[in-house]
């Protein structure tokens, strides 16, 4: 290996014969310079050098002990060292690789084994100079880019927010099956994908950098599921579809988990099958397969009669970015990202994920968790079954609401903290005013059963995924989530 002119080597040894050996062979190539003793090499190291030729025997301080003050130093501790020495027994020539050497020279001195080792080193050092500034480059560009979504999130979820807000009061209140009910549906639709094409785009980010967080709170599966029907229910109804719930006896009422983390599962496995399918319907699945130390094997699963995958594309539709073939994009819209970030968080909750699909057919996504159960009430399943046309009217929360929303968030929390909230409170009430009959109204239920039994930490983690949920800042105060 050639390594180019100007590499500095600095040459340690007390006797001139072999420091002008050393110099005649390496001096073509590369500058040199000298230390006769250990204490004149340590204050060599000032001129950083690109490799070090270090003699054993020395007077004053050995050639193990300069190696071991080198490599001790975390200036000087990827110098890479070569001992050259007349001391060729197998314990100096361990000792020397021990204290950190890379390679160990015998004397009498042969110039063809010395340029080579000399610039294989030299290779191996600089390949590992470029590698370690590429990783900071790579790590600097990553919490760039960390950084700059963040903002970005921030910046482009508020007006997002502002914008769905009013177009849900103008679909409501245009003449039914008129020119400007579909264009506001139209727009509604459009806005609803890209907010979910951001907060997707996001997490993906999150996972690339390991920095997808689970909650570890109570989950309301009443409250998700009836959540999850509310939220698809025009969307399906608009491509005449049919969406049901098909769920097993005996599940439990509350479970011990990350309520958002299930919610993004569920909404991103429907969306997909709401996304891929023209005709027939959309079935919920949810079945109770066992059940072992508290903790319940539980089966969700999404089935539609969409378009279905074939075989050989079954096993990356959960990698990012990737679609069943390039025209997916442009007829259905879509980043890659959701099937990938349901990946990601099931990994991460330590369950299963996998597809079965026929194509034309249709597809069934499948998540097998197992979560604590809290408690021992039995959720009833017959008010969820097959009803979503019984669901109320979802009210949009106001644009000049969030700012105010944000202000009584904020109070409330700061109470709960304190331990002085109680469900009389002025914030508490206007909270409550304000968000009655919007798509988070089974959460403040909860939050307001939760103030009622003075469970302040509960009720501060439930206001915190409303807050979340509605992309306002209530500040970092510590919750107890365990």
């Amino acid at each position: 290996m050639k390594i180019p002119p100007k590499a500095t080597i600095l040459i340690v040894d007390d006797r001139p014969d072999n420091v002008k050996t050393l110099r005649e062979i390496l001096a073509t190539d590369y500058k040199c310079i000298v230390a006769t003793n250990g204490r004149q090499a340590l204050e060599r190291m000032k001129q950083r050098p690109d490799l070090v030729l270090l003699d054993v025997n020395m007077p004053g301080m050995d050639g193990f002990e300069v190696c071991r003050s080198l490599k001790e130093n975390p200036e000087t501790r990827d110098i890479p060292v070569i001992f050259v020495s007349a001391q060729g027994e197998v314990e100096n020539v361990v000792e020397g690789l021990e204290v950190g050497g890379l390679d160990y020279i015998i004397k009498p001195i042969n110039a063809a084994i010395t340029q080579a080792r000399v610039a294989t080193h030299l290779g191996k050092a600089r390949a590992e100079k470029e590698l370690r500034s590429a990783k900071e480059a790579a790590e600097a560009a990553n919490a760039a880019k960390a950084i700059f979504l963040a903002h970005m999130g921030h910046e482009l979820r508020n007006p997002l927010n502002a914008i769905l807000g009013p177009l849900g009061m103008i679909s409501k209140t245009v003449k039914k099956g008129s020119k400007e009910e579909r264009l506001a549906n139209a727009a509604l639709k459009s806005a609803h994908l890209l907010l979910s094409d951001l907060n997707n785009i996001l997490d993906a980010s999150k996972g690339e950098e390991g920095r997808l967080m689970l909650e570890k709170t109570t989950i309301y599966l009443e409250v998700i599921l009836k959540d999850l029907l509310e939220s698809f229910l025009p969307a399906v109804q608009s491509k005449g579809l049919e969406l049901n719930l098909d769920i097993t006896p005996n599940l439990p009422v509350q479970l011990i988990g990350d309520p958002t983390r299930l919610r993004q599962i569920l909404i991103n496995l429907v969306s997909n099958a709401l996304k891929f399918t023209e005709k027939g319907g959309i079935i919920v699945k949810i079945q109770k397969k066992g059940e072992s130390f508290k903790k319940h094997k539980l089966l969700f699963s999404v089935s539609d009669t969409g378009i279905g995958i074939p075989s050989e594309k079954q096993d990356s539709v959960f990698e990012a970015f990737i679609q069943v073939d390039s025209s997916i994009p442009r007829k259905y819209g879509g980043t890659g990202l959701g099937l990938n970030i349901v990946r990601q968080l099931v990994n991460l909750m330590d369950g299963d994920t996998w597809v079965e699909s026929k194509v034309g057919k249709g597809s069934t996504f499948f998540v097998l968790l197992q979560l604590e159960a809290k408690g021992k009430d039995i959720l009833q399943t017959d008010p969820l079954i097959n009803r979503p046309g019984d669901l109320i009217e979802v009210r949009e929360i106001g644009d000049n609401d969030l700012p105010k929303l944000a202000m009584l968030f904020q109070k409330f929390d700061r109470n709960l903290e304190r331990g002085s909230a109680d469900e009389n409170s002025p914030e508490f009430i206007q909270i409550v005013k304000l968000l009655e009959q919007t798509r988070v109204r089974t959460e403040v239920r909860l939050l307001s059963n939760q103030v009622n039994d003075l469970d302040f930490n509960e009720t501060r983690i439930t206001l915190r995924s409303i807050a979340k949920t509605l992309a306002i800042n209530i500040g970092e105060n510590d919750v107890d989530t365990t």
